[in-house]
């Protein structure tokens, strides 16, 4: 027996009940049976986005934030820049900070920063910017929270997928913002991991998704599913084979992948302390 009309049209139906505006905009089921394959691609990419096709990629939010880690420990680990290195020689948009008296108080209310930022700070979600719940209970958005979003930096928030700015772009909009909190002081989520893309790219001299396939490839799977999913992401076959010829040769001559996991969740460990102690030093105020 293979797949049957009937079924098929069961399965597109059940897939299609879960795309709506209050569950998910779209997206690509598939089902197999030897080697009939039928594939159902539904809705859109994002709410009012690009339509959902087979080949679509999809987001994995903060699921990339692991791998971003992991490609910039083996970046540190190749001796491209130190974890406590102040990120100004590779990001000299983010030299010489301001930060905010008060996060929800008006841009200019601001004292200079007592330390840099570090690469550390942004591993940990530790220097000075980024998402709080105070943000999202607020009345009005915060002047910061409105600049951001009208510089386009889509790191407040919900995933916004289509909001891309060129990282180059991203990086001088966010250097004009000042910080929301003092270097090492208070764990705030989610911006640390877009600054350090931006980071990758300039240490490696290479586009982010390039050096993830070839630094994190091998370390999240080898030649399994999170590496195939990595290198995808070039539309260029001449460029796959470059970076799989890369990934193949580092493999063997410079990777202990053990040593570099026990890095990334050490790294986690560390975030994990700093937020339960700033949520503890927030609930005893």
């Amino acid at each position: 027996m293979g797949l049957n009309k009937g079924g098929l049209d069961r399965f597109g139906a059940v897939a299609a009940s879960h795309v709506s505006d209050d569950n998910v905009p779209g997206l690509v089921a598939l089902v197999a049976q030897g080697d009939e394959v039928h594939v159902e691609a539904i809705g859109t990419l994002a709410i009012g986005g690009r339509p959902v096709e087979r080949g679509s990629l999809f987001r994995i939010a903060s699921t990339t934030k692991p791998i971003t880690a992991a490609a910039t420990l083996a970046l540190v680990r190749e001796g491209l820049f130190e974890l406590d290195e102040p990120v100004d020689r590779l990001l000299p948009e983010l030299a010489n900070r301001r930060v905010m008296r008060r996060m929800d108080g008006p841009l200019n209310d601001t004292v200079p920063a007592v330390g840099p930022v570090t690469v550390r700070g942004l591993l940990t979600f530790t220097f000075g910017f980024g998402m709080a719940l105070q943000m999202f209970m607020a009345t009005e958005p915060w002047p910061v929270v409105a600049a951001a979003t009208q510089a386009g930096l889509a790191t407040i928030g919900p995933p916004q997928p289509d909001a891309f700015v060129d990282p180059d772009t991203w990086i001088a909009h966010f250097g004009e913002l000042p910080l929301l909190a003092q270097p090492g002081e208070q764990w705030l989520y989610n911006t640390g991991s877009h600054v350090l893309s931006v980071l990758c790219a300039r240490a490696a001299g290479m586009s982010y998704d390039e050096c993830c396939a070839d630094d994190c490839g091998i370390l999240v799977g080898g030649s399994s599913g999170w590496y195939d999913a990595l290198v995808a992401l070039s539309d260029d076959p001449a460029r796959r084979c470059q970076m799989v010829r890369n990934a193949q040769s580092r493999l063997v001559h410079e990777y202990s992948k053990q040593t570099l996991r026990r890095q990334v969740l050490a790294m986690f460990d560390e975030a994990r302390t700093l937020r339960m102690a700033t949520d503890s030093a927030s609930s005893g105020s």
